[in-house]
C-alpha cells in the first residue's frame, strides 16, 4: 500500500538539495512582500491622516474624504489579497498610488514637488516588492514542478 503524503515522498539526494535551495531562495522575496504589506499599512495611515487634515481645512472636504476612503480601501484590499496573489495585489496598489498622485498633480500642480522624496521612496519600494513577487511566483512554480508547495506560512524568517 502506498502512502500519499508529501512528507514521505522518495526524492533523490539531488532533488532534495534543489528543493531545499529553492525554499532558502524564497526567504528574501517573502521578506520583501511582507515588508510591502507593512508599507501599505503605513500608506493607509498617511492617507487617512491627510484626509482628516484636508477635511479640517474645508476645501472640498467631502470629496477629499471620499477619495481617501476609496484609495485606502484599495490598499486594504491589496493587503488582504497579498498572500493569495502578491503580484496582482502589488501591481494594483502601485497603479493606484501612481494614478492617485497623477490626479493630484493634474488638479493641483503645485503639489507635485511636495513630498517628492517620500513619493520616490514609495515608488522604489513598490518596484522592489513587485520584483520580489515575480521571483516568489517563479520559485513557487519550480517547487510545484518538484511536487512541493510554497506559501508564506511555511517560511521562518528567523533563519
Amino acid at each position: 500500500m502506498e502512502i500519499l503524503d508529501n512528507d514521505f515522498k522518495n526524492y533523490s539526494a539531488e532533488d532534495q538539495k534543489k528543493i531545499e535551495t529553492l525554499k532558502l531562495d524564497s526567504i528574501g522575496p517573502v521578506r520583501e512582500i511582507k515588508g510591502a504589506r507593512i508599507g501599505l499599512m503605513f500608506l493607509i495611515g498617511f492617507n487617512i491622516i491627510g484626509a482628516f487634515v484636508g477635511y479640517s481645512q474645508g476645501n472640498g472636504a467631502m470629496a477629499i474624504l471620499v477619495e481617501s476612503l476609496i484609495v485606502s480601501g484599495t490598499y486594504l484590499f491589496s493587503i488582504l489579497y497579498m498572500y493569495k496573489n502578491p503580484r496582482v495585489a502589488l501591481i494594483a496598489a502601485a497603479s493606484i498610488y501612481v494614478l492617485y498622485n497623477l490626479m493630484i498633480f493634474i488638479a493641483v500642480p503645485e503639489m507635485a514637488t511636495k513630498g517628492l522624496i517620500f513619493k520616490g521612496i514609495v515608488v522604489y519600494a513598490f518596484v522592489r516588492a513587485i520584483m520580489a513577487a515575480f521571483k516568489f511566483e517563479e520559485l513557487k512554480r519550480e517547487l510545484a514542478y518538484h511536487g512541493e508547495e510554497l506559501g508564506f506560512g511555511e517560511i521562518e524568517l528567523n533563519q
